[in-house]
């Protein structure tokens, strides 16, 4: 992307995080932890890039999509309020046994990714990397 494509508005990338093998599970609660966020923009994964190759003033925003449970949402790093919720919807056949009787079930998680202005800092072009953890849990 270019600086004006940024901050125009980058198409978002959708991609899906699919848990497999689940036993007994309704209730899915995903957070997003990273150990580096935006400068201004606190909610954007920002550049582990450093040096004169490295982009500046960008992160990633990462939304999880709407589903029964949840709106679409910004996942906000560190944030342990920030909760996208789903519910597993393929029946377990199983009886709550893995492996002797089958192989569990899998539910897909939607989430897209923005590449989006860290505030009003200057987009400088170059290489960008970022990393965040999806802390799943089933309570």
């Amino acid at each position: 992307y270019t600086p004006a494509q940024i901050r125009n508005g980058a198409t978002a990338v959708p991609f899906d995080i699919t848990l497999q093998n689940c036993i007994r599970v309704r209730n899915i609660e995903t957070k997003l932890m990273s150990n580096k966020v935006g400068s201004v923009s606190k909610e954007l994964l920002a550049n582990t890039l450093t040096g004169n190759n490295a982009a500046k003033g960008v992160g990633v925003l990462i939304e999880g999509l709407k589903n029964t449970k949840s709106a679409q949402m910004v996942l906000k790093p560190n944030d342990s309020t920030s909760v996208y919720k789903d519910y597993e919807t393929e029946d377990d056949t199983t009886g709550g046994i893995y492996p002797d009787k089958g192989n569990g079930t899998s539910q897909p998680l939607h989430f897209q990714a923005t590449l989006k202005q860290d505030g009003n800092i200057a987009i400088e072009p170059g290489n960008f990397k970022a990393t965040s953890t999806f802390q799943v849990t089933y309570p």
